[in-house]
């Protein structure tokens, strides 16, 4: 994969554009009264900021921008923000997001994901709940770097806040209804009302999406896959009892109910039939009819065996007190979730049983934080805080390996007749944060930023049982613990980690203007000790690893050209990343690991610009330098791999995106044309690279293309018509893929989804 081409022509193109949005180098007059872009307010830093001033890496993307790019998951904000990559092991519902090359390279439900997502400043805990929140957001704001100050839990990559409306005592609403291709129509409102004037009001919103599935299963009386839907409710509501007190409660309740997604195949033992699996060439000895995917399929032609599915739950609750007092503001926020995980898969992808898994999990956490914060920030602004976190996790996992064996192997005998595993465990984490963060004016143009956080945490696993039994299910032996016969009241084993960290970060920032600013900051996080949420074989699994770190350190500006027509914000980074865990598989054994050091190195750029009155341009570029420096040794085909030198996974050396909105007024109404553009280069979905035959687990760089075109009458500004496309070169690519090839001799592979495209009709009132 030769990089150099495409890393000078994303160079030029982009160097290009900065030259001409910068008037003491481009030679271009200025377009005649462009309309200034507005200033965006965030609250990345716990206050509210104009993001211009925020000595951080920010993206912001506002409900505007989510509806005009017709955003649906919480997974296609990648399209917009540079350095945001997301990957799917199961589908747009479980995305696992990597920052500036640094990801969750493990499916498990128990672990901490080193990009915190967050819902109204309230941590979601397990992976499974963070795909079904993108519906009434008043903006969304992806924080890059480690976030080991302010943020409920302590992570290394960064934090996703998505900030939902509330209600503001006015009574309106909006309605939208969306039908496009595969059958797809989803619904998306809200109405707000003051229920007792100045003092109560109440706002409930809601999402329902339904597609047919864009996978064509090819088996006789299965469903197709990948198919969507969900519905989601939130109901809000504010409490101001006077102009310093307010509470906002929020009631969230989704449920997702799918099929499971497409597992496209990847056979790796060639015959003269074509590549197939361990379980064909098993059946071909015993002159069995045996399956080859047939040559005509396309990336997303399936031949699933079963009838899977993918339900997913989550309920939960969060109250935000907020009291004003004279010099200081008193806050609270207290929240509940409880959820619920089950996926019944067919895992090997074709219509024989060589690998199916039921995978079930039950999950419940609490938070509680308590914070004060100045309400003057000059010459001394600060906030400090307590949080405590906890969450439970209870797991049951079934894998039926080779059962279409039984026909002509019926006995029990594994490895060399069919066998099920079966896996149980529990976790408990506890979670406790003391946290301070101090703003001092050195001078009109220079602050000083200092912030300090104490995390102490408490795990436990228990109840971890594993065994292996027959075709039937039948529980023989004991695995984990190690019983023969298999023994149902043996002792389980259980296990205790505890950790304590002081993590924290200092910047420094100096305004030259009123319109730029420069940046220098350092910040270190840490994900803390797991447990392997996929120990099945024997105990030696259950080892689990010490806390990842990074101590980052990052220069950057931002600011405003020709009156506020072109804003930008630019970051250089590098990572000291140590300790970094992540997943790996080797037969049927699936360990967790980590490697002793890996550095990342990069640049973010954005940058915004209104050329003209009626056209806007958004580009955003993202380069990542990443390496894997040494202590990573990782066993593979019977030997081990000294993995020093490689890339890590999900971090291309170039991600891009370049959008364009045209406003053209007309006698009838307002067209509005939008079109973005992302390139993403190529990427690895593992440590091993191009080693020990993991070369085609990666994906060679590709572009997508989205776009929408919307009709506003001039007789009814309240009305909206749209057509929209995803996706409109239809460009097959992988979105996960998982080498299999030792046990099953197949690379597991997810695709993302096809060209798609849609009417949307839009009422607000």
């Amino acid at each position: 994969m030769n990089k150099n081409y495409t890393k000078t022509i994303g160079l030029l193109g982009f160097g290009s554009l900065f030259i001409l949005a910068n008037p003491s180098l481009a030679n271009s007059p200025t377009p005649s009264h462009p309309q200034a872009l507005e200033e965006v307010l965030v609250t990345a830093l716990r206050r509210e900021q104009a993001l211009s001033k925020v000595p951080l890496a920010v993206n912001v993307l506002s409900a505007d921008l989510i509806q005009r790019s017709s955003l649906q998951t919480l997974s296609e904000i990648s399209a917009l923000v540079p350095n945001l990559q997301v990957a799917q092991p199961n589908g747009e519902v479980l995305p696992l997001f990597s920052i500036r090359g640094i990801s969750m390279a493990d499916y498990s439900t128990n672990q901490s994901s080193p990009v915190g997502i967050y819902q109204d400043g309230v941590y979601l805990s397990s992976n499974f709940m963070h795909g079904l929140a993108m519906f009434d957001l008043q903006r969304v704001e992806v924080l890059k770097g480690p976030q080991g100050t302010l943020y409920g839990r302590n992570t290394t990559a960064g934090a996703i806040n998505l900030l939902s409306n509330s209600p503001d005592f006015t009574a309106d609403g909006y309605a939208s209804l969306s039908l496009g291709n595969y059958n797809a129509h989803e619904f998306n409102g809200a109405y707000e009302t003051p229920l007792i004037e100045n003092k109560l009001a109440a706002r409930l919103a809601t999402n329902i999406a339904r597609t047919d599935g864009y996978s064509e299963n090819h088996t006789p009386g299965l469903d197709d896959l990948n198919q969507v839907d969900r519905q989601s409710y939130r109901l809000s509501l504010r409490y101001q009892a006077n102009d310093n007190v307010e509470a906002i409660l929020k009631l969230n309740s989704s449920r997702s109910d799918t099929n499971a997604p497409a597992v496209i195949p990847e056979a790796t033992i060639a015959t003269a039939a074509g590549n197939i699996d361990v379980l064909s060439a098993t059946l071909g000895l015993f002159s069995q009819p045996f399956y080859v995917r047939p040559s005509g399929f396309d990336g997303h032609d399936a031949n699933n065996g079963k009838n899977g599915k993918m339900a997913i739950a989550v309920d939960g609750a969060s109250l935000a007190l907020n009291w004003q007092l004279d010099s200081v503001n008193l806050n609270s926020t207290t929240a509940y979730y409880d959820s619920s995980y089950d996926l019944r898969a067919d895992s090997d992808g074709t219509p024989q049983q060589l690998l199916e898994l039921d995978y079930l999990t039950d999950s419940r956490q609490f938070s509680q934080e308590f914070s004060i914060s100045s309400l003057e920030t000059a010459p001394l602004g600060y906030i400090a805080g307590v949080y405590y976190h906890q969450d439970s996790v209870d797991t049951h996992v079934t894998f039926d390996y080779f059962h279409s064996l039984e026909a002509v192997l019926p006995g029990y005998a594994p490895p060399n007749t069919g066998f099920t595993q079966e896996q149980r465990y529990e976790q408990d984490r506890h979670s406790l944060a003391i946290y301070g963060q101090l703003d001092y004016q050195l001078s009109d143009a220079l602050t000083l930023t200092a912030g300090l956080r104490y995390t102490r945490d408490r795990n436990k696993q228990y109840n971890v049982n594993t065994s292996i039994g027959n075709y039937a299910g039948v529980p023989l032996e004991g695995l984990i613990p190690l019983t023969f016969p298999y023994e149902p009241n043996a002792a389980y084993p259980s296990q205790r980690i505890n950790d304590e960290e002081w993590t924290g970060t200092s910047k420094l920032a100096y305004q030259l203007s009123d319109e730029h600013m420069l940046y220098g900051s350092y910040s270190r996080g840490y994900r803390g000790s797991a447990f392997n949420g996929a120990a099945v074989n024997d105990a030696s699994e259950l080892a689990p690893v010490d806390p990842e770190y990074v101590n980052a350190y990052e220069i950057g500006a931002k600011g405003q050209w020709l009156n506020g027509q072109l804003q930008y914000r630019s970051a250089l980074f590098y990572y000291d990343y140590r300790g970094l865990q992540f997943i790996n598989i080797v037969g049927t054994r699936q360990l967790l690991e980590s490697a002793d050091r890996a550095s990342v190195k990069g640049l973010d750029l954005e940058l915004n610009a209104q050329i003209t009155e009626q056209l806007s341009l958004q580009a955003g570029l993202g380069l990542i330098d990443s390496e894997f420096k040494k202590g990573i040794n990782l066993d593979a085909g019977g030997q081990s791999w000294d993995l020093s030198g490689n890339a890590l996974a999900n971090a291309p050396d170039i991600n891009a995106n370049l959008s364009a909105n045209y406003q053209w007024p007309i006698k009838q109404g307002q067209l509005d044309f939008y079109l973005n553009y992302q390139f993403i280069d190529d990427q690895w979905f593992t440590a091993f690279n191009d080693s020990a035959g993991y070369d085609s687990i990666g994906q060679s760089n590709y572009s997508l293309v989205d776009g929408r075109i919307s009709f506003t009458p001039s007789s009814n500004s309240n009305i909206k018509l749209a057509l929209w496309g995803k996706n409109l070169t239809d460009q097959e690519y992988k979105v996960y893929a998982i080498n299999l090839s030792e046990a099953f001799g197949y690379n597991y592979t997810i695709r993302g989804a096809p060209r798609t495209y849609g009417i949307e009709l839009s009422y607000n009132f």
